[in-house]
């Protein structure tokens, strides 16, 4: 892996740690052991990388769509959900969470990426609430562009709540919105 590369994974780490704000370059050429002129090489400014990690993040989830792409609703929500155990687990809050808390302090251009990423993730998260009505997976009242949103939030917020209230608090959302979807696990 290259020294380009490691930065963005380390900005990413930061990013998702400590929030946007919450880093700075000496975060990331300390671990690296490098100086701050070799992440302005690459990236002049903390916008030029802040965009690269989303760039980054957008493929991703491109990505994570097409692998899961041939589960069934309920396995897709439950991977959805393993995307939020994952942040939890590693004591992080997820990209969305992490940016829009500082979203009113950063480039317009990073707020057009965070848009960009969450209207992505809405989208997809509404079109399996619609396939999940249709197959008779999953039953709710309201619509499911509202149900989408009810979903992120909750997840989002939920992250950032359980990192006080312990992990339990999560386990406990999750449950709450499977119920509400009308889905009955074993967790």
């Amino acid at each position: 892996m290259n020294t380009r590369d490691k930065i963005i994974i380390l900005a990413r780490e930061q990013i998702l740690k400590m929030g946007y704000k919450g880093f700075s370059f000496n975060d990331i050429s300390a671990p690296l052991n490098v100086k701050n002129a070799a992440i302005h090489y690459y990236f002049p400014t903390k916008e030029d990388l802040g965009l690269e990690v989303l760039n980054h993040e957008i493929e991703r989830f491109q990505t994570w769509f097409t692998n899961i792409e041939d589960l069934s609703c309920w396995q897709k929500l439950e991977a959805f959900f393993e995307i939020y155990d994952v942040r939890l687990i590693e004591d992080q809050m997820c990209m969305i969470g992490s940016l829009c808390s500082s979203y009113f302090s950063v480039t317009e251009s990073i707020q057009n990426q965070l848009k960009e990423i969450m209207q992505a993730i809405q989208n997809w998260l509404i079109n399996l609430l619609k396939e999940g009505v249709d197959e008779e997976s999953f039953s709710f009242v309201g619509e499911p562009e509202d149900k989408a949103r009810v979903i992120l939030c909750s997840l989002a917020a939920g992250v950032q709540f359980s990192r006080a209230l312990g992990e339990d608090h999560f386990t406990l959302l999750k449950h709450q919105l499977r119920l509400e979807l009308n889905i009955h696990t074993n967790d």
